[in-house]
């Protein structure tokens, strides 16, 4: 009966995500969700979400905090396909609030691409999200973030 259970479960997610929708509860089900991006793990996190089949995967990152937030917020926006969360989970964390929340990116227009080895791009409506994977710098100049 569990695995019943497992394979149906996992039926429904795929269906689900095929839909273009998504249940929040369902992460981790064998959907495809992980961690977040790191300084050591960039190149390889940004190669595996910017392949144009990870699209059609939901993504779920951690916010990060403290000095990384903007190489977590380029990352998200460069590889983030149309289903994608950035957060500390759905109990939220408010305590970790950062201003580059209010970033209003507009739409997509395009996919991610690697400018150079290790140097990762992608145009929004509203500016342009940058992350150098070698140097573990970001670059977010999107008008909503002037303050």
């Amino acid at each position: 009966m569990q695995d019943a259970t497992t394979a149906t479960h996992a039926r429904l997610v795929k269906e689900l995500v095929k839909a273009g929708k998504y249940n929040w509860q369902a992460f981790g089900g064998g959907d495809g969700t992980g961690p977040g991006v790191t300084k050591h793990g960039c190149v390889d996190f940004m190669h595996r979400w910017c392949s144009p089949e990870m699209q059609k995967a939901p993504m779920m990152m951690a916010a990060g905090e403290g000095d990384h937030m903007n190489q977590t917020v380029a990352a998200f926006l460069i590889a983030r396909p149309p289903i994608g969360f950035l957060g500390y989970g759905w109990e939220s964390d408010d305590k970790n609030w950062n201003d580059i929340f209010l970033l209003q990116a507009g739409t997509p227009k395009g996919l991610c691409k690697e400018e150079s080895p290790g140097v990762f791009s992608r145009e929004w409506s509203n500016g342009k999200a940058e992350l150098d994977c070698n140097q573990w710098t970001a670059a977010l100049p999107f008008p909503s973030l002037r303050m």
